[in-house]
């Protein structure tokens, strides 16, 4: 638990959003191989903290790198804690930081309850579609097979399966924007 001490002062550096940075990708490499006591009163609490940062690089390697840390916790902390933040993140205001939670959604879907994924996340799919952004409708296009992939053993939104072979369709371009 040296290093810990260490991370944590930089995750705390309102000076440099690098050194915040460079904490979350620490936090996210630490975090399975801390107690997990630690994992849950310290690291959780360190991303939702950062999860709020004004600035936008530190939101979005805030969702880079949750992934690591929901895979790591319990399924009662993901579940309450680390999703609402992933929630969150992917309706923020910076079209960077909602591009980046299109990028991870397969892997939180791969870990989430199929009750999450059936209320929460195909809605939010749904979204990244129609997002203002062309880079996050690009990036909903480019994960839209992994993401149907992770709903295994679930019936799938037959909106979904039309988006999907739509996308083939040289007459539908919804990339104007941006």
């Amino acid at each position: 638990m040296y290093i810990l001490p260490i991370i944590l002062e930089l995750a705390h550096d309102n000076e440099e959003e690098e050194s915040r940075c460079l904490a979350l990708q620490l936090l996210s490499h630490f975090a399975s191989l801390v107690e997990e006591d630690y994992r849950e009163m310290i690291i959780v609490n360190e991303i939702i903290s950062l999860s709020d940062d004004p600035v936008l690089n530190v939101r979005r390697t805030t969702v880079v790198f949750l992934v690591n840390i929901c895979k790591s916790v319990k399924k009662e902390i993901f579940e309450t804690k680390l999703f609402p933040i992933y929630y969150k993140l992917a309706y923020d205001n910076v079209w960077g930081v909602r591009k980046a939670a299109v990028e991870i959604l397969p892997d939180i879907s791969d870990i989430s309850s199929p009750e999450l994924r059936s209320q929460h996340l195909i809605e939010l799919y749904k979204k990244f579609t129609q997002d203002a952004s062309k880079w996050v409708k690009m990036a909903a296009h480019q994960y839209l097979g992994p993401f149907i992939a992770t709903l295994k053993g679930q019936p799938i939104d037959k909106s979904l399966v039309s988006y999907y072979i739509s996308m083939g369709d040289p007459r539908r371009n919804s990339f104007n924007s941006d």
